[in-house]
């Protein structure tokens, strides 16, 4: 894998990939045996930032639930170790990832210590990109000379590869919409760090999305004054269904039942719909008897 130096890199969930025949993947506890000497680790889960050290643990619904990263320190050192371990509580197995940083010559722009790279907004709901969710910092560049350049996707194979599989997103395509004030962007596009310390960057999500999350990924490029560019960065948006819209429900044949006799009512006579909820989240409550 490859990791820019003092830039992140989003870790796909095809690296936590087990298959055991005999146990749940939810069972299998995944252990950081090596962690890497010039990069830390970060889960950001349910809207806390935890650093992943050597020996900690971790389930498949926490690789699920939260954005596991690598942030590289500075270090110009080329090359790095990651060793996660899988167990089922009776076997181990260990994958090694080894990681090439790609040294800068000169000094490009660097993720800000605070700011999270995610943003969470309900569907339909237009948020604004503050600098708590996308905010780069350079030591001789000012604000208004930090400038991203959307790009429609990540130039380095490794990038894309590393880029989680599970998403929503098709081509890498924008379902929602993404405004610099009332300008819609598209690839190609640039604005400012100081655009978003503005608060002029907004996000407008789509209406509908269905009954699970979708996983929308801005791709950019950052320059400063100097040209210096740390490329094929990732701002990651969570789209959250909103339960607003009521069940639909069809009786899919006239209903019969003969003297003395009986009908079962299942799927085939009674239909369920519903656009933002799943059927487990169902239920049939019978009103009145006949």
């Amino acid at each position: 894998m490859k990791l820019m130096q003092t830039s992140s890199l989003t870790l796909s969930r095809e690296l936590f990939d087990v298959n055991d025949p005999d146990t749940s993947i939810d069972n299998i506890v995944f252990t950081i045996e090596k962690a890497p000497e010039n990069s830390i680790i970060e889960l950001r889960t349910r809207g806390q930032r935890y650093i992943i050290n050597k020996d900690d643990s971790f389930t498949m619904q926490e690789v699920r639930d939260g954005t596991f990263r690598l942030i590289n320190n500075g270090a110009s050192s080329e090359n790095d170790v990651l060793k996660i371990s899988a167990s089922d509580g009776k076997h181990t197995s260990i994958k090694t990832v080894y990681l090439h940083i790609q040294l800068v010559d000169k000094i490009a722009p660097r993720i800000d210590n605070k700011t999270s790279m995610i943003l969470n907004v309900n569907e339909g709901q237009m948020r604004t990109i503050k600098r708590e969710n996308l905010a780069f910092v350079d030591d001789k560049s000012v604000m208004q000379d930090i400038v991203y350049t959307l790009i429609a996707k990540p130039t380095e194979l490794s990038s894309v590869e590393l880029i989680n599989s599970n998403s929503n997103n098709n081509n890498n395509k924008l379902k929602g919409k993404l405004y610099l004030k009332d300008k819609q962007l598209r690839p190609g596009a640039t604005f400012t760090q100081a655009d978003i310390d503005l608060q002029n960057l907004k996000y407008e999500a789509p209406q509908e999305i269905g009954a699970f999350i979708l996983t929308e990924l801005v791709y950019f490029n950052v320059n400063d004054k100097e040209g210096n560019a740390i490329r094929d960065q990732v701002l990651t948006i969570n789209v959250e269904p909103v339960d607003n819209l009521a069940p639909i429900v069809e009786i899919a044949q006239p209903v019969k039942v003969t003297e003395g006799g009986y009908l079962v009512l299942n799927e085939n006579l009674i239909r369920i719909r519903d656009t933002d909820s799943s059927k487990d989240r169902l239920s049939l409550i019978v009103d009145s008897q006949p």
